[in-house]
Formats: structure tokens, sequence, C-alpha cells
């Protein structure tokens, strides 16, 4: 009996003790925790008075890192630069009782408001203001109380001294400025200043001319491409089957350019589907004057002034044959909408109309009688130079007049 009871009796203290011992350890653990926040937080409060000692002018102003004026920014979902306007114009949600004339002259700073040297003569051109190195605000036309003036929307541009040669100061009369629209008149539109110009002459010459270098080595090797179409029809077959890259990426370039400026066009005007699938059907446009009452069937406004004549073979976008010929469709349109359709379609179309003058100048120079090799021919085509000059120059006219417009 005494040896029965003697394992329990040996056994129940072990297991106490151990747990006495984690126990033990747990609460030095604890007792070290607590000191260590009682101390960070006896540091922290002998910190506070250092705190409310920084929010002196005097501090604030040698610590640019703060973070104090945070609350009073604008929602986060604004840019950076609509930032600063917000806290560069006044802060009321009055209306200025008061016009203000604003008169910039000299070189372009942030705030100044500045025109478009293309849209001088246009009746009601967009005007823009500088925000800050990079940006232009837009200020669309509005009529009140038969006064045009010009209100601020949500649309940007970029603005870099490439830009600069392209605008001109204007003086405008704050009409009304508020939180969440400013209101201006303009009074006058400066002559584009020539010490503007010059101070981004070699700035502008040196990059504008790099570019111009690139776009006519890009140019060239387009033409090269689709004379050696001309020559081999299946040799764009064979480029995008080989995926050869020298050839295809000065393609892109060229045709990326044309679909961009297309695709400002689209999105400027609001033609309908039918109209966007009459001009992308036929690469020919005809117009011709007629004037009616009847609605115009690009954009449903009232009055037609033309009628174009849409015609053309259908062809193949890969190897650009033609294909069997369709009749030909008629849309009656208004002037706002007929004059940019023009280029819309010069710009779909443009490899396949560029295709044909290469059709054109291989036959040419195949008149001659004594050259029949393909790569002779191909040589002669791109020596010449006034050729080359003018079809760069063509497409060039054309991007400028989508930028204008």
């Amino acid at each position: 009996m005494p040896d029965a009871t003697k394992p329990p009796v040996v056994s129940d203290p072990v297991e106490p003790e151990k747990k006495v011992a984690k126990k033990g350890r747990g609460a030095k653990q604890r007792g070290r925790v607590t000191k260590a926040k009682k101390k960070v937080a006896d540091e922290a409060a002998t910190e506070v008075p250092e705190v409310h000692v920084v929010e002196t002018p005097a501090v604030t102003l040698s610590c640019p890192d703060t973070t104090s004026v945070e609350p009073e920014e604008p929602p986060s979902e604004m840019s950076a630069p609509l930032k600063k306007d917000y806290t560069r114009r006044r802060k009321t949600s009055e209306v200025v009782a008061t016009p203000t004339e604003v008169k910039v002259e000299g070189s372009f700073q942030t705030g100044d408001y500045i025109m478009a040297v293309a849209d001088r003569n246009k009746p009601q051109p967009p005007i823009w203001r500088i925000e800050g190195r990079s940006l232009l605000q837009r200020f669309e036309p509005i009529l009140a109380d038969g006064l045009l003036l010009h209100r601020n929307i949500s649309s940007f541009s970029a603005w870099n001294s490439l830009e600069q040669s392209k605008y001109t100061n204007i003086t405008v009369r704050i009409h009304s400025n508020s939180r969440s629209a400013t209101v201006v008149q303009v009074l006058d539109v400066h002559d584009p200043d020539p010490e503007n110009t010059s101070t981004t002459t070699t700035t502008k010459n040196g990059e504008e001319s790099h570019k111009m270098e690139n776009l006519v080595d890009k140019y060239q090797v387009y033409l090269q491409t689709l004379l050696s179409h001309v020559l081999d029809p299946n040799f764009l077959a064979e480029v995008h089957r080989e995926n050869d890259e020298y050839f295809l990426s000065n393609l892109q370039a060229i045709d990326g350019e044309n679909d961009r400026q297309r695709n400002s066009l689209q999105g400027t005007h609001r033609w309908s589907p039918d109209l966007f699938r009459v001009v992308t059907a036929f690469p020919h446009v005809a117009i011709a004057e007629h004037v009616s009452d009847a609605p115009c069937q690009g954009c449903q406004a009232s009055g037609v002034n033309v009628e174009c004549t849409f015609s053309g073979c259908h062809y193949g976008s890969m190897d650009l044959c033609e294909e069997a010929s369709s009749q030909e469709e008629r849309q009656q349109l208004c002037s706002a909408c007929s004059q940019p359709l023009q280029r819309y379609s010069r710009l779909y179309h443009y490899k396949f109309h560029t295709f044909r003058k290469c059709k054109e100048k291989v036959a040419e120079v195949q008149k001659e009688g004594t050259l029949k090799e393909s790569h002779i021919i191909l040589e002669r085509c791109l020596q010449d130079d006034d050729w080359v000059n003018e079809m760069l120059s063509d497409l060039e006219n054309l991007w400028h007049s989508c930028e204008a417009s």
C-alpha cells in the first residue's frame, strides 16, 4: 500500500512546478513588456510639449516636410497642378464683385492666360491658363448676356518648351471667380512675343531637327516598304510572316501617328455610326454644294450645306489589293462635319493612297525602258528627293491641319 501511493505523491509536484516555472517566465516577460510600454509612453508624454512648440511660423517655414496643410488640400483625385492652383486662387465661395483685369507681358509664367496662334482668327476660340510647369487648363467659350466669356473645364494639355511658340499671351478680365469655376473675358490678343520665340529657338531647333531627322528616316523606309510591295505583291505578307522588325517598326511609326490624329478627330466630332461605316468603307470622298433644311446625317444638326459622295474600291488591309468595286454612297452633311471628315478619310486610307502613288512612281521610272531589275527601280525612286520630300510634306500638312482644327 505505501508503495502504491508514492508515485502520485512524486508526480503531482512535478507538473505544478513546470507550470509555475512557465508562469514565472511569462510573468517576467509581461513585466518587461509592461515596463517597455510604460517607458515608451513616458517618452511620448515628454515629447508632447515639443510638438506643440513646432507650431510656430518660423519653425513651419524651416520644415517643408510638415504635413499640417494636407487637410486643406483638394480631394486626392485632383492632379498636383490643380492643388497648386487651388492654393493660388482666392479661397471663397462668393463671386468676385469687381472685375479684375489681368494683363501679362513678356515670357510665359504660371497663371498666364494664352491662346493658340492657330486659333486667333476663329470666332469663338478656346483659351488656356498655364498650370505649373507642364500643364495647360482649357477654358471653353460661353455666351452670357451677349458677352463672349470663357469658363474653365476639366480638360488639360501638355505644356513644355516646344509648345511655347504655338501660343501667344492675351489680356483677360476676371468676370467671376469661385471655388467651382473661373469665368474670364478676353480683352486683347497680343502678337506673338519675339523674345519668347527666340528664347526657345535653340532648344526647339535642336529637338525639332532631331525629331525631323527621325521622321525623314522612318518615312523613307515607309516608302521603301510600299515601293517594294509594288514590285513584289507578296512583300508585305512576307514582312508580317517573318516579323521583320526593320520594316514593321517604321510602318507602325507612321501608321501609329495617323491613328492618333484620326482618334483625336473622332473624339472631337460625334458622328453617327453610319457615317463612320461609309467613310471607312470607301477610300474616296467628293464634296459638292447642297443646301437643305434637312438635318445633318453626321451630327443631326439642322441645316445641310454639302453632299459627300463616297466611292472607290474596297481593298485588303494587309496586301492593299483592290477588290470588286461597289456602288457609291452619299451623305448630306453640314460644313462643320464635312471638313474634318475629309481629313479623317485621308488619315484612315493614307497607306492605300500612298501605295497607289508608289505604283504611279514605279510606272514612271519603268517608262525609261532601260531599267528592268527591281532593286534598281527601287533605288531610282528613293533617290528622287523632290518626290520623297513632296510626299512627306503632304503628310506633315495633313497632321498640322488636324491639330489646328
